[in-house]
């Protein structure tokens, strides 16, 4: 026999009697509802109620301050004494007792075999049963029913309505435990919302750590697991049981004068005694928040920083190569140059040569154009580079009177859009010119681009008489030029991420003499 004790609480407060119902099992007596008085020693007792009985809540219907008792029941099946009851065992029979114990509307009976009573809600001044019909045929439904017992309507269920936990009124859950599905009502009309838990597992609402707000419980048997949820059912805090027992099992609370309330677990032949609490350092975790938002805040800062010192060192670059670029092309296009341009141009008019004059004030015009056109630039497209060479020697050729022979190489694979550091060609062809007609013999020059492994190969080629003669070889093993190339495509390299190396290399005849020297440039695309 198990028999479940509560107070029977009026609105005016505790009235000091306590409710309780016996549950029989398969045994047809008692199956009443009593209420015991300790002080007066006075017990009372219900009529007799035909199916086993569970306690539900109370409220009080007919608004005179002592509520009325939900009996909560099921069809067992029993052979009932016709002298204790006309009814039978096999339907459930729904009950509602008034504060004398008595029927307050005559027992409502479900028609159908082994039938549960598995909850009753009051929602407006109407009633709603939770039925569960035996078998495995008929849905489960709610009835409606006015305070008089009459029928009034029907809403049926798609699930299985194990348990009924009341959480707050007029809200309320159904627990279907072999689906493993909790649905939770704001009121009998308006399901909220549903969740699924381990199938099998036991569910309530109970205030385990004493604070007077009732926290959800999950006890999962299949895994020896308990879970404790908050009352929106929100962070679950998980306990493994050990050694656990399958079998029946029961839970409850109780209060310890030292360790303060305590969550009880009773399985076949263990009990476990569980203590939930608030986590003091649990405030902290928002001082950790804030601590992490605060580095990422830093972080961020740092990384703007170090974006903007890159972005000042990238101008500092920038404007270092510019000068000195502009350097190069001071000592390039120096004031012999010019002076010898405008004898030439002299010369020109002097013997009438019109044609020649105007095409070499063409060639000069644009040559200078060019070179002051975007001179802030590092750098400019290898076609650019290659019109920029064409264009001096086409003047070169005017002004030595087609004294010197050159032949131009462009391999076709070439992608003649690629960035170059700005006269990284011109530097070698202008100081090659300059110094190979310085000989006296007749210059023959070679220059081009090709296609290379590793990206793009530039080269010039002459005939000065290689690096023990050359006077291109001494200018670049000993002057400043090398220097101011050098130095140009270092800072290139850091600025670009692209490496720039160059070579001299001497060229040699059959029989082992020097006759020129070669200049490399290689251009890293990859």
């Amino acid at each position: 026999l198990n028999t479940e004790v509560f107070l029977y609480d009026t609105e005016t407060g505790d009235s000091g009697q306590y409710l309780f119902a016996v549950r029989t099992g398969f045994c047809a007596y008692p199956r009443n509802v009593y209420r015991h008085d300790p002080l007066t020693k006075s017990l009372e007792k219900s009529p007799y109620l035909t199916n086993n009985v569970i306690l539900g809540p109370t409220k009080d219907l007919d608004k005179d301050k002592r509520p009325e008792i939900f009996a909560l029941n099921h069809a067992s099946g029993n052979a009932i004494d016709s002298a204790l009851s006309s009814k039978s065992d096999y339907n459930a029979w729904i009950t509602v007792l008034d504060d004398d114990l008595d029927f307050f509307f005559p027992q409502i009976e479900i028609p159908v075999d082994y039938t549960r009573v598995r909850g009753i809600q009051e929602y407006k001044q109407k009633l709603f049963p939770v039925v569960q019909p035996g078998g495995t045929d008929t849905s489960s439904y709610f009835l409606q029913l006015d305070l008089k017992g009459t029928v009034e309507d029907t809403v049926y269920l798609n699930y299985t309505p194990s348990v009924v936990i009341q959480t707050s009124n007029p809200a309320f859950a159904i627990h279907d435990i072999p689906a493993g599905e909790l649905f939770l009502y704001k009121d009998p009309l308006n399901l909220e919302r549903s969740l699924a838990i381990s199938p099998n597992s036991r569910v309530d609402f109970i205030d385990i750590d004493g604070d007077e707000n009732r926290e959800w419980v999950e006890i999962d048997p299949n895994n020896s697991r308990l879970k404790v949820y908050d009352g929106q059912l929100e962070y679950p805090v998980v306990l493994d049981l050990p050694d656990w027992e399958y079998g029946n099992y029961w839970w409850g609370t109780r209060t310890d004068r030292e360790k303060g309330k305590e969550f009880w677990i009773k399985a076949e032949s263990r009990i476990y005694a569980i203590s939930y609490s608030r986590n003091p350092m649990y405030v902290m975790q928002y001082f950790a928040y804030v601590g992490i938002l605060m580095a990422c805040i830093g972080l961020v800062y740092l990384i703007s920083l170090a974006q903007k010192y890159r972005h000042q060192q990238r101008r500092k670059l920038e404007t270092q190569i510019a000068e000195l670029q502009l350097k190069t092309i001071k000592n390039q296009v120096d004031p012999h140059f010019i002076f010898n341009a405008m004898n030439a141009l002299g010369e020109m008019t002097l013997t009438d040569n019109k044609l020649e004059a105007d095409r070499f004030i063409s060639e000069f015009a644009d040559l200078m154009r060019k070179t002051l056109a975007g001179s802030d630039k590092i750098s400019h497209s290898l076609e650019e580079e290659l019109d920029y060479v064409d264009n001096f020697i086409r003047l070169q050729q005017i002004r030595y009177v087609n004294n010197f022979d050159f032949h131009k190489e462009i391999d076709q694979q070439l992608e003649l859009t690629c960035p170059v550091p700005k006269h990284v060609l011109y530097t070698y062809v202008e100081n090659a010119i300059k110094h190979g007609m310085a000989n006296g013999a007749r210059l023959s020059l070679k220059y081009g681009a090709v296609k290379h492994p590793k990206g793009v190969l530039l080269y010039v080629e002459d005939n000065a008489g290689g690096l023990g003669n050359s006077k291109l070889a001494e200018k670049f093993s000993t002057g400043s030029g090398l220097n101011l190339i050098e130095q140009i495509f270092k800072l290139y390299t850091r600025l670009t991420r692209r490496r720039v190396s160059h070579k001299l290399v001497n060229l040699y005849d059959k029989q082992g003499e020097a006759t020129g020297l070669r200049v490399e440039i290689l251009l890293y695309l990859g």
